[in-house]
């Protein structure tokens, strides 16, 4: 299961709240859960050519839609202000791919 947070949104007349995840539900009022099926995974990875092989730990954030103002280079910007110790210490590579942008 995965989180991130965005902008609060809003497409036409649809409000959209910040917060976006990625797991199953067991049940309306539980948590996401982390996804297991491998079919699906895979599926999911060649979908959206994630680089990351299986057994390679990480975190693949996937966006499949993107506010038109996004562009690579805020995408840079974001992750060096975010991530500026990490990064600089050594303990954190960041890989922006970015095509369609």
């Amino acid at each position: 299961m995965e989180t991130c947070v965005l902008k609060s949104r809003r497409v036409g007349e649809k409000h959209y709240l910040p917060d976006g995840w990625f797991g199953r539900r067991n049940d309306i009022e539980d948590p996401e859960l982390p996804v297991e099926d491998l079919q699906f995974l895979d599926k999911f990875a060649r979908l959206f050519r994630l680089q990351r092989k299986k057994g390679e730990t990480g975190l693949s954030i996937v966006v499949p839609w993107c506010d038109p103002e996004l562009d690579q280079e805020k995408l840079v910007e974001a992750a060096a202000r975010g991530y500026f110790y990490p990064i600089l210490g050594d303990k954190l590579d960041v890989v922006i791919d970015a095509p369609d942008l």
